[in-house]
């Protein structure tokens, strides 16, 4: 009963940014060029503010997102809530990996296939969405968001994530 709780919430909570987000499926020659990117977008829809870009290049050098799930390398950026400026989350799959430090090995690096960029204003909000992101992470349909080409494709796999 608590794994399908859970899953309904991860539906909810992520469904929720996605309705708010963003997906794109482009080739970046580095995260520089992915976050700049990013930063572009966002702040056109007003998501975050002009501190965000080197908070979170900053925020990347120091606390790198790079992770080895069950079926691909993501990454995970983040940054300070002082940038956000709406709730939302902007999810790229990579045509060509591009190379993120590891979190959990900071001199190893990762060629990462998917990036969710986790943008949350509230810092009550941030560990719940962060929960649930790493709980997506962890499914072996993961893989099946990097064939998405649209934002509703990427909600459908999510709620199939979740049914699982």
């Amino acid at each position: 009963m608590k794994l399908l709780l859970r899953g309904r919430i991860l539906v909810d909570n992520l469904v929720k940014l996605l309705n708010n987000g963003f997906f794109y499926k482009r080739e970046f020659n580095s995260k520089k060029e992915f976050f700049e990117f990013a930063n572009q977008i966002l702040q056109s829809n007003k998501i975050v503010n002009t501190r965000f870009l080197p908070m979170i290049t900053e925020r990347e050098l120091n606390y790198p997102t790079g992770l080895i799930t069950p079926t691909i390398p993501v990454a995970i950026p983040h940054t300070e809530f002082e940038c956000i400026e709406t709730d939302s989350i902007l999810i790229c799959s990579f045509i060509k990996p591009i190379q993120f430090n590891r979190m959990d090995k900071p001199d190893e690096v990762l060629d990462v296939s998917l990036a969710f960029l986790l943008l949350i204003k509230s810092k009550d909000n941030h560990l719940t969405f962060l929960i649930d992101l790493m709980t997506l992470l962890q499914s072996n349909k993961l893989s099946y968001i990097k064939e998405a080409n649209t934002l509703q494709e990427c909600i459908q796999i999510i709620k199939e994530i979740a049914d699982e």
